[in-house]
């Protein structure tokens, strides 16, 4: 995939840069319409914060420059949180980017707990493409849950997000060097939590702790 991507879609030269340029706002005009009645849950702001923070991730912090990678993360959500269709994207931005955003899409149908779980069970088996977007989008949701707990939300809820998070990271099998460095930095911080502080990652056994994160989903769920 990438020695097919290389060839046509790398940001190399004036004329792809504008191919990119063009490609990339198509695909931000698109998601910002999709995504426009949706908030984020933690500060209420607009939810189309969250796929262009993931891009400017991927540019900024990784070592990405491919236009479907870049294309693909604006896109990322649009399958599983509005009403886009595969064919509505394949026939819009082409077959590649449609498989990455597959790729990055989960099966709302199912219980929150389970989803979690199946990212993680299927993190090995994703293309490059998607390892790179997954880690963008999962990087991003972290800091984000630095800056601004989300109301209603449990210590334990909170800490169960990160050893999530990490249990994700680490599944995934393609690393980007400069994206695990970001990556590493969250942990280091802290949250404040009913005027206390505390590690982003509780000092456990991380697995057990995923299981009663899992069950603390469940339960929200019923």
């Amino acid at each position: 995939m990438i020695k097919k991507m290389s060839k046509k879609r790398k940001l190399d030269n004036r004329a792809i840069e504008e191919q990119w340029l063009g490609d990339f706002l198509k695909a931000v005009c698109f998601a910002a319409e999709k995504h426009k009645h949706q908030r984020h849950k933690g500060d209420g702001s607009s939810y189309i914060c969250h796929p262009l923070g993931v891009a400017q991730i991927l540019w900024d912090e990784g070592s990405c420059g491919w236009i479907d990678i870049m294309t693909a993360a604006v896109l990322h959500n649009t399958l599983e949180n509005t009403d886009t269709t595969e064919d509505e994207l394949n026939e819009i931005f082409g077959e590649e980017i449609t498989k990455i955003v597959v790729g990055c899409t989960n099966d709302k149908s199912l219980p929150i707990a389970r989803r979690k779980q199946l990212q993680i069970e299927h993190a090995a088996k994703v293309d490059v493409a998607v390892c790179f977007v997954k880690t963008a989008v999962t990087i991003h949701s972290m800091r984000d849950l630095l800056n601004v707990l989300p109301k209603g939300w449990s210590l334990e809820h909170i800490q169960g997000y990160f050893v999530w998070g990490k249990a994700l990271l680490s599944a995934i099998p393609v690393k980007d060097a400069r994206l695990v460095k970001a990556e590493n930095e969250i942990y280091k911080q802290t949250i404040t939590f009913e005027g206390k502080k505390y590690p982003v990652l509780p000092d456990c056994d991380h697995k057990e702790f995923l299981k009663k994160y899992y069950d603390l989903l469940s339960k929200k769920n019923e």
